[in-house]
């Protein structure tokens, strides 16, 4: 099966602004790029450039572990 791109609505740029949700439109499918180990077939690295909100096309930064240490921390 292959997965169609979903056209991309919007252009705005919300990258830098690590999030779980879409700072644009609160969706919470965020689309990253992701590398899966061939044998395990479990994901072995995620990349945070090229991400986008499913529902809008916004480009996002998406959340990574050490962002909700620093949220707890604030």
């Amino acid at each position: 099966m292959k997965w169609k791109k979903k056209k991309e609505k919007n252009k705005e740029d919300f990258t830098n602004i690590p999030s779980a949700r879409c700072t644009r439109c609160d969706g919470e499918w965020i689309m990253i790029p992701v590398h899966f180990d061939t044998e395990t077939y479990e994901i072995d690295a995620y990349g945070l450039q090229g991400a986008y909100c499913w529902s809008c096309g916004a480009t996002v930064t998406p959340p990574i572990p050490i962002d909700s240490k620093l949220e707890l921390e604030d």
